[in-house]
């Protein structure tokens, strides 16, 4: 212009008609990618609904129940194992329990057969077994001879003697005879020998033994009281039977002596016997002295005398 200098030529600007149909063409893309969108899921919502899809799923439902019946079935067919097995084992194990039941009653009849073979195999001790010998009755009870102790045997009866009874309920039942008894009351006196061990040897069970040992002691002390005064007092009925059997053999000497039976042999016998228990019986001298006393030794030291003849009366 006039004065003042030439300007500078504006810009050029891009029209409004351009702009507008960009941002139109982004927003239709945008459109046609929704639309797609939405296309495909109509699309696939329509595959899904047909019915092979809908099988499909189906199937694979019961498929799943099925796996879980299979997995429920093998727990209950492990636990049935495990329980059948159980059953088996208890099963067993009774069988075994019968088997040995059996077996150990086949031992107890054989146990018994045995011992009554060796019952018969051993010698009972009995009155009988010492009828006829000396040594024995010397012994055995600790008389000098047989006769002494059918002397002792008769004094005994005379009086009334209880029976033992069999209180054996298993074992050896077995009542034990009157002189045996008396055996027995001798034998447990001079040998202090337990019950068991004299129940081994009379064969007899040991309550039976223990009846008899009770009875006949009681009634043997009672006896010697009466019949042989003067026996010093004892507490023990065991110490009082063996003075009073030191008495009473004593006595036969001297009643011997005076029916004109005179023993042979000199001197005074020593005492015999097991455990200091043992009962002496002396003899007596060539002269016709007599006497008796105790004794831990052996043998019994005197000549048995011949044939005594019955007590004398009182």
């Amino acid at each position: 212009g006039e004065g003042g200098g030439s300007l500078a030529p504006p810009l050029p600007q891009a029209p409004a008609t351009a702009t507008a149909t960009a941002m139109s063409t982004v927003e239709g893309e945008e459109k046609a990618e929704e639309k797609a969108e939405e296309e495909g899921e109509e699309e696939s919502c329509a595959l899904v609904d047909t019915p092979a899809f809908r099988a499909y799923f189906r199937l694979r439902e019961e498929r799943d129940a099925l796996a879980a019946r299979v997995d429920k079935a093998e727990a209950e067919a492990q636990a049935a194992r495990a329980e059948l097995g159980r059953q088996l084992v208890a099963e067993e194990l009774e069988r075994r329990l019968e088997e040995l039941n059996v077996h150990y009653a086949q031992l107890w009849r054989h146990r018994d057969q045995l011992q009554a073979r060796l019952d018969r195999s051993i010698p009972r001790f009995s009155a009988a077994m010492l009828q006829g010998n000396d040594e024995l009755t010397r012994l055995v009870t600790g008389l000098p001879s047989v006769a002494m102790l059918n002397q002792l045997f008769a004094m005994l009866d005379a009086g009334d003697p209880p029976h033992a009874e069999n209180v054996s309920t298993s074992g050896r039942p077995r009542k034990i005879a009157g002189h045996d008894s008396y055996v027995l009351v001798l034998f447990r006196v001079r040998h202090a020998t337990p019950g068991i061990l004299i129940a081994h040897l009379f064969q007899l069970s040991e309550a039976t033994v223990s009846s008899a040992l009770q009875t006949m002691t009681d009634y043997m002390k009672r006896t010697f009281e009466r019949e042989i005064p003067g026996l010093p007092p004892r507490e023990d009925a065991n110490e009082f039977i063996k003075s009073a059997l030191r008495r009473f053999a004593f006595v036969q000497r001297q009643a011997n002596q005076a029916g004109g039976i005179g023993d042979t042999g000199s001197g005074s016998g020593g005492g015999g016997g097991s455990g200091g228990a043992a009962v002496v019986v002396a003899t007596a001298t060539a002269s016709g002295s007599a006497g008796a006393g105790d004794g831990d030794g052996g043998g019994l030291g005197e000549v048995p005398p011949p044939a005594i003849p019955p007590l004398p009366p009182a």
